[in-house]
């Protein structure tokens, strides 16, 4: 195997790069099924562009300062505690989109 690869040969690493490429495609198949969704719902670009205005901004936001929980804190429970929350949003979105939300007035 080329040298370029050896890391590969690690086990955890390659457990690691595995973990974030399907994280990684699981959020670019979320944005198109919710940008998708929200068309098919609305049919409006402005909601559209709200939504991913909506989603953009926090992710810079946490990007800037993500670097900096790593550093400070232990970047194990940093990765755990992130995907742990966002896992939690991701539910609230899910049970919205199939129950509704009758206080803000989203049905599907």
């Amino acid at each position: 195997m080329d040298s370029r690869f050896a890391i590969f040969r690690q086990r955890s690493f390659l457990f690691y790069w595995l973990g974030y490429v399907l994280s990684q495609l699981g959020d670019v198949i979320f944005m198109i099924t919710m940008s998708w969704m929200i068309v098919e719902v609305t049919g409006s670009g402005i909601i559209m562009g709200t939504f991913l205005m909506m989603f953009g901004i926090p992710r810079l936001a946490v990007m800037l300062i993500g670097g900096v929980m790593v550093d400070r804190y232990d970047p194990r429970k940093v990765m755990i505690y992130s995907d742990l929350l966002r896992a939690a949003v991701l539910a609230v979105i899910l049970a919205f989109s199939i129950g509704g939300c009758r206080s803000c007035g989203f049905f599907m």
